[in-house]
């Protein structure tokens, strides 16, 4: 999986509340090079219409 579909993952599973909370899993999971994938503002809207609101 790459770290593009891995960050939609993470987005779409509720587990995250931010870009940022996305970056730390990746990280966490050893992920390199973190934010040059997720830099894309287009990419960072696509990820946080993703991300659920706490309930």
């Amino acid at each position: 999986m790459t770290i593009i579909e891995r960050a939609f993952e993470i987005a779409r599973s509720g587990k995250a509340r931010s870009i940022t909370d996305i970056r730390t899993q990746l990280r966490r999971e050893g992920f390199d090079h973190v934010q040059s994938h997720l830099g894309s503002a287009a990419l960072q809207k696509q990820l946080k219409g993703l991300i659920k609101p706490p309930s």
